[in-house]
């Protein structure tokens, strides 16, 4: 006859530490949160931080609600088309890019660059509109 051998129960241990010590943590790293969720986790838009604009960005006199809204919408629109990516590091280069084409490159008012680049993403949704239009109503 064989012997039949059943194991025991093994208690599991607890590793704890000693008192008055804490767990490591895992340091805290801030992560940049895509383009279009800035806004809700910033209560402002990247557009404010990349110009430099401070808090009063928003003011009613003086302020450059008007204009950031629609650079911020020519934005979005790129990034809902699949133009450009929803990260900061892609805006930053379209941005970039619509500044070299009005050559403002080497301009440090924000105020100019502001106003030049919500001037040119206008004309460039009025000609969006008249080839949209065009296709829709034909070329007659």
């Amino acid at each position: 006859m064989s012997e039949t051998v059943f194991r025991t129960p093994t208690e599991k241990t607890v590793d704890t530490l000693p008192s008055g010590k804490d767990a490591p943590t895992q340091p805290v790293t801030n992560v940049e949160p895509p383009y279009l969720d800035y806004e809700a986790q910033n209560s402002k838009p990247y557009t404010v931080e990349y110009f430099q604009l401070g808090d009063n960005w928003a003011d009613k006199v003086g302020g450059f609600s008007t204009e950031l809204s629609t650079i911020n919408g020519y934005i979005e629109n790129k990034i809902k088309a699949g133009d450009i990516g929803n990260s900061i590091d892609a805006v930053k280069a379209e941005i970039k890019s619509l500044e070299k084409v009005n050559n403002l490159k080497g301009e440090d008012r924000a105020v100019v660059k502001i106003e030049v680049l919500s001037a040119y993403i206008e004309f460039l949704n009025k000609k969006l509109n008249i080839k949209t239009n065009l296709m829709h109503y034909g070329n007659s």
